[in-house]
């Protein structure tokens, strides 16, 4: 059993102010981009410091921890790719799966893009799904795009 996390009391206005506090961030591989948003969404509502739980997660995978563009797909095969990194991360936290149709606010979900799978969190209404986009900012995306949920 991974490290038991959770959510703070007030977390929902923290999860609003992360979201409206990155509209223009750029993306970039290892600073703003699917998965580094998840940990620090993760991250601001639970307290933690996202660098510690992104090392937690890559733990023991051989994995350079500071990936870029051409070795994020190394990083994912290293982990048997985006839907073995879920199973590190559930395993880490201690996070239960759950379907998509129980998914809800602040949940961390896997959901399909134009570029393939990618993480992404249910903003506080649990209508859509957020996830880093190119040049920057957040692709908003309805909730039917969401494959599974990870709950804190």
């Amino acid at each position: 059993m991974g490290q038991r996390l959770t959510r703070r009391e007030n977390w929902p206005s923290l999860l609003g102010e992360f979201l409206a506090a990155n509209v223009d961030t750029p993306f970039e591989y290892g600073k703003f981009d699917c998965c580094m948003a998840g940990i620090k969404a993760v991250a601001v509502m639970t307290g933690q410091n996202s660098k510690v739980l992104g090392d937690l997660v890559l733990e023991g995978t051989g994995a350079d921890q500071k990936y870029t563009d051409t070795n994020l797909s190394e990083t994912l095969d290293k982990v048997s790719g985006i839907l073995g990194l879920v199973e590190r991360v559930k395993k880490s936290f201690d996070f239960q799966l759950v379907s998509k149709t129980k998914a809800g606010p602040g949940d961390i979900c896997i959901v399909d893009t134009e570029e393939g799978p990618a993480f992404g969190v249910l903003d506080n209404s649990a209508r859509y799904v957020f996830v880093p986009k190119r040049p920057s900012g957040w692709g908003r995306l309805s909730r039917t795009a969401v494959r599974v949920a990870l709950r804190i």
